[in-house]
């Protein structure tokens, strides 16, 4: 079975704004565009990738077309599981993130915090 065979959840390919950094880091937010996303994983690409393995932040507007729900605020941790290196010189470096734990924001405030159901893949 091919790794890309056994996602828990349907990718949609939407361009979303992300702001990303290091978990717990006081760093100013990077803002990237997404490639693809899910309600278990993001895939977007950037001139300064995070390392493998690395926990990251990321807030995003969830569209409905992924939840069946509003458009909502999610603040995320996610892990960065794939790194796909650029083809050529100048060209921007492919990361996939999977989501161990999310946030859903609304107007009103905090809406609900869950655990990623999502697994390892």
């Amino acid at each position: 079975m091919k790794r890309s065979d056994r996602r828990l959840a349907y990718r949609f390919n939407l361009c979303i704004p992300l702001h990303i950094r290091d978990w717990k880091s006081d760093a100013p937010e990077q803002t990237v565009e997404s490639n693809n996303v899910s309600e278990c994983g993001v895939y977007f690409e950037t001139e300064t990738p995070p390392l493998e393995g690395t926990v990251i932040q990321l807030r995003l507007e969830m569209p409905e077309e992924v939840t069946g729900e509003a458009s909502s605020d999610w603040l995320c941790a996610g892990k960065v599981v794939r790194i796909q290196e650029a083809g050529s010189p100048g060209a921007l470096v492919g990361v996939g993130v999977r989501f161990d734990y999310y946030e859903v924001w609304h107007t009103k405030g905090l809406l609900r915090s869950t655990q990623a159901l999502c697994g390892n893949t």
